[in-house]
């Protein structure tokens, strides 16, 4: 029996030994201090133009080319020697601390990363593979700087030994201040359709539906080619009404390409407050779009005018660009 045991023990240290992390994990992923590892406060963050997160290095550095505002730079470095190659001289000499040892456990992925002021301090949440194998890197805004000059940031974070290859696609996200972590709201329905016959009265109002007759006279608002609109609202029933009701907010957008995520509803006596990421991709297209975000509410949640419409909703939109871009 205790052969048995230590084989299973020895085969448990194996799988254990043999899982390769997207990062490098930390005890204290969030802790700071400055590029010699000496403890900084938060407060002192605005000021710094090197520091260490967890084990993420941010250096300021010199533009880099090719790199603009929301589209950075990667590049995965494997040894020493290709730091020294593929790496501008100056900013080589300033990682000098991945040397060989480090490398014969570790890449380093490295962004270049341009910002739209010189006081934004950045941190990485997030850095890992989705169901379908497509790397997600996001970074969060520490400090919402306000300075006029732009930016420019060296990231250089490691990874599990060949957890990335060169090449390959990185999903990017720059978070809003004040969001480090995030998941959008559950069975919340977005769908591309005008409310209102004058397009330019489209996102003017809030509607609150909490009935079959509700969503019957809302339906008259939309156009009849409003096929997925129209299909999503007459399948509501009394069933689904007698346990929520259901929040639209209008959204009209200058560009088709962009998208909404809800990722928080917070009530209080005066109302709701919907929090939403305003998604915008790399590149766009011309045309306008008009939208609805179909919330599911708790029954009651809020007033109703006669209109259909509720004035006591308030929206967050935030901004936050999101992108594929490939792997040097």
């Amino acid at each position: 029996m205790t052969k048995y045991l230590l084989i299973l023990l020895a085969l448990l240290l194996c799988l254990g030994g043999c899982a390769s992390p997207v990062a490098q994990e930390s005890s204290q992923a969030d802790t700071l201090t400055d590029a010699d590892g000496a403890p900084i406060a938060e407060s002192e963050l605005p000021a710094m133009t090197q520091y260490v997160r967890g084990e993420v290095l941010y250096l300021a550095c010199a533009p880099a080319p090719h790199v603009y505002v929301g589209e950075p730079a990667f590049t995965l470095l494997q040894s020493a020697q290709q730091l020294t190659e593929q790496i501008r001289e100056e900013d080589a000499a300033a990682l000098s601390r991945y040397d060989d040892a480090f490398f014969k456990k570790s890449d380093l992925l490295v962004v270049y990363l341009e910002t739209t002021s010189g006081g934004n301090r950045y941190g990485l949440s997030r850095l890992e593979r989705d169901d379908a194998g497509l790397m997600h890197l996001e970074l969060t805004l520490l400090v919402d700087g306000d300075t006029e000059d732009m930016g420019n940031w060296l990231i250089s974070i490691p990874v599990g030994k060949d957890t990335l290859q060169k090449g390959e696609q990185i999903a990017y996200r720059e978070l809003p201040f004040g969001v480090t972590t995030y998941a959008p709201l559950p069975d919340v329905q977005y769908i591309r359709a005008s409310v209102g016959t004058d397009d330019d009265q489209h996102d003017k109002a809030h509607y609150y539906l909490t009935s079959p007759e509700d969503v019957a006279r809302y339906v008259q608002l939309l156009s009849p080619y409003a096929e997925q609109a129209l299909a999503y609202y007459t399948a509501l029933d009394e069933a689904f009404f007698a346990a929520h009701d259901l929040l639209v907010i209008p959204i009209t957008e200058g560009s088709g390409s962009n998208r909404h995520e809800v990722i928080e509803l917070t009530a209080d006596e005066g109302g709701v407050t919907v929090t939403i990421l305003h998604v915008i991709p790399s590149a766009g297209t011309c045309d306008m779009a008009y939208h609805q975000i179909i919330i599911p509410v708790e029954k009651g949640l809020l007033q109703r005018n006669d209109d259909l419409t509720t004035d006591d909703v308030t929206v967050k939109l935030l901004l936050t660009r999101n992108m594929q871009l490939p792997l040097q």
